[in-house]
């Protein structure tokens, strides 16, 4: 999911990621997953701010870029 550059800044992001985060939890999940990529350091950075942890980076050789994993426990 992705928030429209036009729409940054505002904080929909967070009310997105908030809300996902809400329903996993009240699904009864006690670890969240996310990727993105190690290029997009404004989501990097995003997700590290709102708590997440990388847990993992992976090289995609064939498309030149690197993934980026993440985690955050369930509170």
């Amino acid at each position: 999911m992705m928030i429209d550059v036009d729409a940054h800044k505002n904080g929909y992001g967070t009310i997105l990621l908030r809300h996902v985060e809400e329903v996993i939890k009240e699904n009864g999940f006690k670890i969240m997953k996310l990727e993105t990529f190690k290029e997009n350091i404004q989501a990097v950075n995003f997700y590290k701010k709102h708590g997440w942890m990388v847990k993992d980076k992976k090289e995609e050789e064939s498309l030149g870029v690197t993934r980026i994993f993440f985690e955050k426990f369930v509170s």
